[in-house]
C-alpha cells in the first residue's frame, strides 16, 4: 500500500520523546514543513513537494534576552488556526511561540521553577521497564520518593540507550518542570499541557504578539503528555479537545469562554502517551501497546486494540480519510481504517499496513497530507525523516 521515498536529512538525531516529529503541509507555497527535537534544539526543514530543494533551521531553547541556554526541548509543534499558523515550542523554561516558518518568536511564557528542599544526597533510582529491578546510585534521602515512569530522567533529562526513566518527587510536589501537550482548538485558542498537570489556555489573536493566558485547566494530577483537537472540522462535535497524562487519564473538553469538563476516562495508572480525536471519538495510545477507541463525551469503550508490541510513542489520524497511523519502540508503523457507524454509535478498526524500521525505536511518526497520502517516521538517534507514499 505504501512504499519508501528518498529520505530527508536533519543536522542533529531526534531525541527519544514522545511524538518527536510535526509536520505543517503549504499549499500555496507547495511546501512542507517538518519538525524534530534533539536535546536543546528544534530541527526545522522545509522541503519542496518535487523532493528538490530542502532548507534547514535550528531554534534553541532561550529566555528572551538570554543568549544561550541547556534547557532541553520536550515538544514542537506546528498550530493551525483559521487566521494564523504558528509553530510552539516547549521545554524545561516556558513556552515559545513562533511564526510557522520559525524565523521571529512572537510569545513567550515562563514556567515558574518550585523551590528545591536543600541539603543532603539525592537518591537516585534507575528501572528497567523490561524486569522491573531498581539499582540504587546513592544514599537514601527521607524528604524524596520516586515515581517509576519511562524513558528520561527528569531531573537531569539526559536520554539512556536502554529504556530507562526516573522521576523524582519530593512529599509534597513534583520538582520537574516543563511544558509538554500542544493543540490548536477551534478559531483562536492554543492549549499547552505542563509537568504540574495544569493546561495552559492561550488566546492568540489573527495577527501580532498580543497573546494572552486567558485560562489555566487543573483537572489533571499527573503530568500531561499530550493533547489533541477535533480534527474532522465538524461543527456538530460536542468535545473539541481532549487531554491525557502520565497515569493514563483523559479528559474530555468542550472550548469556548469558559472550558467545560465533559469527561474523565480512567487511565488505570498506565501512561497514555499519545492521543488524538476525530468525529466525536478519542484514539489514545498506551505503554502496553494498546490503542483504544473511546465515544469522547460517554466515555463508553468502542474498541481495544493489542497493537503493538511495545510502548507507543506516536498517533496521527488524516481526517478526511479516516486512516490512523500508529508507531512504537518495536519498530513497527501500522496504517489502519477507522470507521464510524452513526446508526448503531460503533467505531470499526481495520488494518491495512505495516512498515517495519529495522533496530529503531520509532519516537514519531505523522501523515504528510489530511488524506493520509503519505507519512513521515523519526526514530531515537536516527538524523534522517524517513517518508512513505501510498503506490
Amino acid at each position: 500500500m505504501y512504499h519508501k521515498e528518498k529520505s530527508i536529512q536533519i543536522k542533529n538525531s531526534a531525541s527519544a520523546l514522545y511524538n518527536n516529529l510535526s509536520v505543517m503541509r503549504i499549499a500555496p507555497r507547495r511546501l512542507t514543513y517538518f519538525t524534530v527535537v534533539h536535546a536543546n534544539v528544534v530541527n526545522m526543514i522545509t522541503a519542496s513537494w518535487d523532493g528538490l530543494n530542502y532548507s534547514h533551521r535550528q531554534l534553541q531553547s532561550k529566555e528572551p534576552n538570554v543568549a544561550t541556554s541547556t534547557s532541553l526541548i520536550m515538544q514542537a509543534a506546528f498550530c493551525a488556526l483559521p487566521s494564523r499558523d504558528l509553530l510552539v515550542v516547549t521545554s524545561q523554561k516556558g513556552i515559545q511561540m513562533y511564526e510557522s516558518d520559525g524565523s521571529i518568536m512572537v510569545y513567550w511564557h515562563a514556567l515558574e521553577t518550585p523551590e528545591t528542599p536543600t541539603g543532603g544526597f539525592v537518591n537516585w533510582f534507575h528501572t528497567e521497564i523490561e524486569t522491573r529491578t531498581a539499582v540504587t546510585f546513592s544514599p537514601s534521602h527521607p524528604d524524596m520518593t520516586v515515581r517509576f515512569t519511562r524513558r528520561h530522567c527528569w531531573s537531569c533529562m539526559s536520554p539512556h540507550l536502554h529504556p530507562f526513566r526516573h522521576e523524582l518527587l519530593y512529599n509534597r510536589e513534583a520538582q520537574a518542570v516543563f511544558g509538554r501537550g500542544i493543540s490548536a482548538v477551534r478559531e483562536n485558542f492554543i492549549c499547552v499541557g505542563v509537568s504540574a498537570g495544569a493546561i495552559l489556555v492561550f488566546d492568540v489573536p489573527s495577527k501580532g504578539s498580543n497573546i494572552t493566558l486567558s485560562e489555566i485547566l487543573e483537572e489533571h494530577n499527573e503530568s500531561i503528555t499530550d493533547m489533541a483537537a477535533e480534527c474532522s472540522g465538524s461543527q456538530e462535535c460536542i468535545a473539541d479537545l481532549v487531554s491525557a497524562d502520565d497515569g493514563g487519564n483523559l479528559c474530555v473538553w468542550k472550548s469556548g469562554e469558559e472550558f467545560q469538563l465533559l469527561n474523565k476516562i480512567s487511565g488505570f495508572d498506565m501512561s497514555c502517551s499519545s492521543v488524538k480525536m476525530w468525529k466525536g471519538t478519542v484514539v489514545a495510545g498506551y505503554g502496553t501497546g494498546q490503542i483504544r477507541l473511546y465515544e469522547a463525551v460517554t466515555g463508553i469503550l468502542h474498541a481495544e486494540v493489542n497493537a503493538h508490541a511495545r510502548w507507543i510513542y506516536s498517533l496521527d489520524i488524516a481526517p478526511f480519510s479516516g486512516l490512523l497511523l500508529s508507531a512504537a519502540e518495536d519498530s513497527l508503523v501500522r496504517v489502519w481504517h477507522l470507521t464510524l457507524t452513526p446508526e448503531t454509535n460503533s467505531v470499526e478498526v481495520a488494518h491495512l499496513h505495516n512498515e517495519c524500521v529495522t533496530d529503531t525505536q520509532i519516537c514519531g511518526a505523522k501523515f504528510c497530507d489530511g488524506d493520509g497520502y503519505a507519512f513521515a517516521v523519526t526514530g531515537y538517534d536516527l538524523s534522517e525523516i524517513i517518508r512513505y507514499t501510498q503506490s
